[in-house]
């Protein structure tokens, strides 16, 4: 008899994805399934359409846990609606030969700024040499790509990464940005991150990219006897406003004097606070970019 599943899904702005993706991730089994954008060629000049939803997909198995995790995800739902009204969640049952790979079908490589490709492990990718692939599975911690934070990060980093730097990567998450640096010429890089879980994640994601050697994660606060005594090259922060409020001064000092600096998940009503912390430090903006209510800079010393 063929084991039956429960397909959750919802609709949600793609600022929300990721927050969501967490909350499915944890209560459902197998990951989580977010619908790409297919169906068009970025080195041909094309740009993807920006959705206003995209489509957040998870499973639960029909067994003694199925409303509690439910009820669970639920209540995460309701919390972030307080932010963004979402759509209602859908339900649907499905069997266990659908599941297998059903969820599968939703994802697709996402290209990101010029040189850059993120791709499910499963996906056969035509090699492309314009390209850096980083291989990325669903159900992973904060950093898909999907939100406009990580996206504006990367296209940055693409632009101010040296050969052989040093790379400093606060707030890790899933390891997506020390991938992409390394990937794209970096020697060496150091992630930070609070949750364990995003730690276990990312660290499959070194692996399945072949840079486990060029990246070390620190599962702790910005402890700074835990960091190399080295000023990096680089340093990025995809974080909040207010983390970076807190912790310029030591994203400062661990910053080479003739390094550069990428700040994102700067929403744009508390940019004029980032703005007069880095001129006090005598920091100049290189690069600003923007999407939707988010801000994210490339900035380096006066």
């Amino acid at each position: 008899m063929c084991k039956k599943w429960l397909e959750i899904s919802l609709e949600c702005p793609p600022e929300f994805v990721e927050p969501l993706s967490h909350v499915f991730y944890k209560y459902g089994e197998g990951g989580t399934a977010v619908d790409s954008i297919a169906g068009y060629n970025p080195d041909e000049g094309e740009k993807p359409p920006i959705p206003d939803f995209l489509t957040i997909r998870t499973y639960l198995p029909f067994d003694h846990t199925t409303q509690q995790r439910l009820a669970n995800i639920e209540v995460g739902l309701k919390l972030v609606s307080i932010l963004c009204p979402m759509g209602e969640l859908r339900t649907r049952e499905i069997t266990d030969d659908d599941w297998q790979n059903k969820w599968k079908d939703y994802f697709f490589p996402i290209p990101v700024g010029q040189k850059i490709l993120i791709c499910p492990s499963w996906r056969v990718v035509e090699n492309n040499q314009s390209r850096k692939l980083i291989y990325l599975d669903p159900g992973m911690a904060f950093g898909t790509g999907h939100h406009p934070t990580t996206r504006m990060c990367l296209e940055l980093l693409e632009d101010v990464i040296q050969n052989n730097s040093a790379v400093l990567d606060f707030g890790s998450g899933s390891g997506i940005l020390s991938i992409a640096a390394t990937k794209l010429g970096a020697k060496k890089c150091v992630g930070i991150e609070i949750e364990p879980n995003a730690i276990k994640s990312a660290n499959e994601n070194l692996v399945k990219n072949n840079v486990q050697e060029n990246v070390m994660l620190i599962n702790d606060e910005f402890n700074q006897s835990l960091i190399p005594n080295i000023k990096f090259n680089l340093v990025i922060a995809n974080i909040s406003t207010k983390i970076i409020l807190e912790t310029f001064e030591k994203l400062d000092f661990n910053l080479h004097e003739t390094g550069n600096m990428i700040l994102s998940g700067i929403l744009k009503e508390s940019l004029h606070k980032v703005e007069n912390l880095i001129e006090i430090f005598n920091y100049k903006i290189d690069e600003l970019l923007t999407d939707n209510d988010w801000i994210a800079l490339q900035i380096s010393r006066k």
